[in-house]
């Protein structure tokens, strides 16, 4: 069995940047763990200067991001992306967060999965039956078993299927 998670909309910070933007608010910080072991939903969100809201995931990166589906890209930028991997953000279009005076970078990130190291042999499989073509995270999952990871868009075009 395969689990395919929405990847919503949310943002990873570089500790510095989550300082700056939440300062003494970073005491408070809670917890919610993810299906990608090691990963977590905070209570924290970001604001860019719209308005739009974006949860914030722990730990901190080496990087900042904000990752959107495709639809809300084309919102904010009236244009389609070209879908990156996590961390590519050269040329990336950037968002101003609110009351700061930090932009951070905005992506649309390519159908991946996290497959536990275990299970690799499981990738080819998967490829061969899924209609996007996946990228491959060879990552511990909380469970022990393979996470497909889509953005909004994508996992509603596989409802029904």
């Amino acid at each position: 069995m395969i689990q395919i998670d929405r990847s919503a909309n949310h943002c990873h910070l570089t500790r510095y940047m989550a300082v700056k933007i939440f300062g003494d608010a970073l005491h408070h910080l809670q917890l919610k763990e993810l299906a990608i072991t090691g990963e977590y939903a905070t209570n924290l969100k970001v604001t860019d200067y719209r308005g739009n809201k974006y949860t914030v995931l722990y730990p901190w990166r080496d990087y900042s991001q904000i990752e959107v589906a495709a639809s809300d890209y084309y919102k904010l930028f009236s244009y389609h992306p070209t879908r990156r991997s996590s961390g590519d953000l050269i040329d990336a279009k950037t968002l101003k967060i609110a009351n700061t005076d930090l932009s951070v970078p905005v992506i649309v990130v390519r159908p991946h999965i996290h497959i536990p190291p275990r299970k690799k042999s499981m990738f080819a499989l998967v490829q061969l039956d899924f209609p996007f073509k996946l990228d491959e995270k060879y990552t511990p999952t909380t469970d022990n078993e393979p996470h497909i990871h889509l953005d909004t868009d994508q996992y509603a075009a596989i409802q029904g299927i």
